[in-house]
Formats: structure tokens, C-alpha cells, sequence
């Protein structure tokens, strides 16, 4: 009974998948007004910590384009910011939809239930970034909304390999970050 019920709904894809923070310590940059990482909602979730994950990550991907004087995280109190600055709010909507070839995968289910190999899986995942920038006297300087859209398949034992999945929800999320700061670069250069 329990081998039916994991081989019928699987293993889950997690939607989680931050890119790695890159590490840049350059002193070059273009702008001398640093700008500030405020809020950040991801849609699918609420998890204080990944959502810190997603900023820090957001940020140095930011930083890595050195636009800015530096790039970090809003702090608690408003005191702490001195002189000129900007400050972005991102909103984060990820969707992530899964369909079975249901034809080819049904024997998987019955009469051969976590034998058959032939498991055809195929995820579609898109995500919108939209952003703003404001400056220090809260006047919206640049604002923008950025969608990537990409899918994989799985042709055996798609109840049980995600991973194919996760890493294309990390590259999709890593790319629409990249098209955010190029997005911002291009606006605060040319």
C-alpha cells in the first residue's frame, strides 16, 4: 500500500532554487550611490530565510555588473543610510507545472507499480521579476517587469528524478536575474 501511494504522487519538485551568491570585491563601479536590496516578495512563498537567500543573491548578481557604489541589503534602520542612495523592491512570481505522458507512464502505476521504467515527465516553469527602483526622497526612478519561461522532460522514472527540474528552475531564476541587472545597467549607463 505505502509503495502505491510513493510510486502515484512521487517525489515533489521544489520551486526553492536560489542561485549561489557570487563573491566580488572590485572597486570599480560607474554610480557613486549605492543601492539598497528593500523588499523582496517571492509569490510562492514566505520562508523569511530563502527569501534573504533570494536577496543576497539578487544583490551580488547586481554587484557583479558594478553599477554601484555597493549593493546590499536595506538595513533596519534608516539612520543607517548616509547620503545619496536607491533602493529596489522586487516581486517575484514563480510557476512551475507538471504533466505525465500518461499512455506510456500508467504501467508504472499498474500492474508493474514502481517497476516500470518508462515514466515520460515534462515541467514547464516560468517566472516574472518586476522592479523598481526608487531614490532617497521615495521618487520611482526606473521600474520594470522581466518573464522567462523554460521546460525540461524526463522520459524515465519521472516520479522519482527531479533534479533535471530543480537545476532548470535555478538556471531560469539565475537568468532573469542577470536580465534584471543588465536591465538596470543599461538604464543607469547609456
Amino acid at each position: 500500500m505505502l509503495l502505491s501511494f510513493l510510486t502515484l504522487f512521487g517525489c515533489a519538485v521544489e520551486v526553492l532554487q536560489v542561485p549561489i551568491a557570487r563573491q566580488d570585491t572590485s572597486p570599480i563601479y560607474r554610480q557613486d550611490r549605492p543601492l539598497y536590496v528593500g523588499s523582496l516578495d517571492v509569490l510562492a512563498f514566505r520562508d523569511p530565510i530563502l527569501i534573504r537567500a533570494w536577496k543576497l543573491s539578487l544583490a551580488s548578481v547586481i554587484k557583479s555588473k558594478r553599477i554601484f557604489r555597493d549593493v546590499q541589503l536595506l538595513p533596519g534602520k534608516k539612520s543607517e543610510m548616509n547620503g545619496d542612495f536607491y533602493i529596489i523592491d522586487v516581486t517575484v512570481k514563480p510557476e512551475f507545472k507538471t504533466r505525465f505522458n500518461w499512455i506510456a507512464t500508467f504501467p508504472a502505476v499498474f500492474p508493474f507499480t514502481g517497476y516500470w521504467p518508462v515514466q515520460i515527465k515534462k515541467g514547464s516553469y516560468s517566472v516574472r521579476l518586476a522592479f523598481t527602483i526608487k531614490d532617497k526622497s521615495d521618487k520611482m526612478i526606473f521600474s520594470k517587469s522581466i518573464i522567462f519561461h523554460e521546460s525540461e522532460k524526463v522520459h524515465l522514472y519521472g516520479f522519482y528524478r527531479t533534479s533535471r527540474f530543480e537545476d532548470m528552475i535555478e538556471r531560469t531564476n539565475l537568468e532573469v536575474m542577470e536580465s534584471c541587472a543588465s536591465s538596470i545597467e543599461s538604464f543607469f549607463i547609456h
